[in-house]
């Protein structure tokens, strides 16, 4: 069925680039991937969230240098916090381009919240983006802290943070992204995120780099 889908696809819109996400990739696309990742869709599920005194001692240690503040905007401090954080990790192409149409999605969301970690220094330490839109899940869109203004356990007190508007917001759980790396892995889990949903991404690039302008010109020459 997918591959009659892709097949069709193909066809009608004959793409330079064809990207496919889902839990398996078809068989069709298996042996012509240009670039390929596997990943894990976390979880966290706040119906049975019972907390550790460990966990919400840690992020408290941060609440004597930050103020947490939930707005429905971004700044242009954001955009430096980005670009650090951009400049810093080297992510792909994708993953950069995410970050730097964050300000406009959340500028076009009504249900989309920033939780930023402001220094007292007027500082921006660190800021979540968290969508409220669906009825029965929030869902964590982005986030990063700043080395330049680098705060403790400023990463765990957005968290926390999240887990309360969440509440507040009566969902039943947070879909919190993908694994990306260990790091993050373990940082997710710590929180009691589980992995419930097998990524799979294959790009597939066809034809002539400038296929795609050519076609534009059919007919017309």
């Amino acid at each position: 069925m997918r591959d009659q889908i892709l097949r069709n696809l193909r066809k009608r819109f004959r793409p330079e680039y064809l990207w496919f996400i889902g839990e398996t990739i078809p068989p069709s696309l298996t042996s012509s991937c240009t670039e390929r990742e596997s990943d894990q869709y976390y979880k966290l599920d706040l119906s049975s969230l019972k907390l550790k005194n460990d966990l919400r001692r840690i992020p408290q240690k941060a609440t004597q240098s930050l103020k947490i503040e939930r707005s429905h905007a971004m700044s242009q401090q954001h955009a430096e916090l980005s670009d650090e954080f951009i400049s810093r990790e080297k992510p792909s192409p994708r993953i950069k381009a995410f970050f730097l149409a964050m300000p406009h999605y959340v500028s076009q969301s009504p249900t989309a919240v920033v939780l930023n970690g402001w220094s007292n220094k007027g500082e921006l330490s660190a800021f979540y983006v968290v969508e409220l839109g669906a009825k029965t899940f929030a869902t964590y869109v982005v986030g990063c802290h700043s080395k330049k203004h680098y705060t403790p356990h400023a990463s765990d007190l957005l968290f926390l943070e999240m887990i309360r508007l969440s509440q507040e917001s009566e969902k039943t759980s947070i879909h919190l992204g993908l694994g990306v790396n260990p790091g993050i892995r373990r940082f997710k889990e710590k929180w009691g995120g589980v992995p419930f949903l097998k990524y799979e991404f294959c790009e597939q690039r066809s034809g002539h780099p400038f296929a795609s302008l050519l076609r534009s010109f059919e007919g017309k020459l």
